[in-house]
């Protein structure tokens, strides 16, 4: 019943999503790729967290410029992210807000000088999380939203993604088999 199944995305295939983004991002004119979802994050990057009050972004961009920003806290896990870069900063809240350090960071990589395409103007959660989107630290910065770019990626399965799916429900089926196996009324 256990597999020797490739349980991951290839580092292909995650590199293949963030060239179908830059490449639409490009089509629009816009320099970089900016998301602050944990799900897109996860499907562009493998790197995967919970939103808490400590803001996290992705910004995709051409060449090495691509980097993973997240808390202090999370920089040995993001190092397994497919990016060039881990930028971290210091415990939120703080001296000074993520938000500002973010747009320190592009500021650096002098990504802020071509309009930049985003799922989201910034950063939310539910757990606490307070403070400006990018276009108000940055007001200068051109952004272009697109809600669906990722979206409409994730929406057609690869062949990848499609054997994930049949090795999940192996699995699933095998767990509901040993429930059934070991559960009896009054157990």
């Amino acid at each position: 019943m256990f597999s020797d199944r490739t349980l991951t995305i290839s580092q292909e295939e995650l590199l293949a999503r963030q060239k179908r983004v830059l490449d639409s991002v490009s089509a629009k004119g816009g320099r970089a790729y900016l998301t602050f979802s944990s799900l897109s994050i996860f499907y562009l990057t493998g790197f995967y967290f919970i939103s808490t009050e400590r803001p996290a972004c992705l910004v995709l961009a051409p060449g090495d410029n691509s980097f993973l920003y997240v808390p202090r806290l999370e920089v040995e896990h993001g190092e397994l992210a497919l990016v060039s870069e881990v930028v971290t900063y210091p415990e939120y809240p703080g001296k000074e807000h993520p938000m500002e350090l973010l747009a320190r960071a592009l500021e650096e990589r002098e990504l802020t000088s071509l309009p930049l395409v985003a799922e989201s103007k910034g950063y939310g959660s539910s757990m606490g999380y307070r403070g400006p989107t990018i276009d108000e630290v940055l007001p200068a910065l051109e952004i272009e939203i697109d809600t669906e770019l990722v979206e409409g990626l994730r929406m057609v399965k690869s062949p990848g993604e499609i054997e994930l799916i049949k090795e999940s429900v192996r699995w699933g089926n095998y767990a509901h088999t040993l429930l059934q196996d070991y559960c009896a009324p009054g157990r």
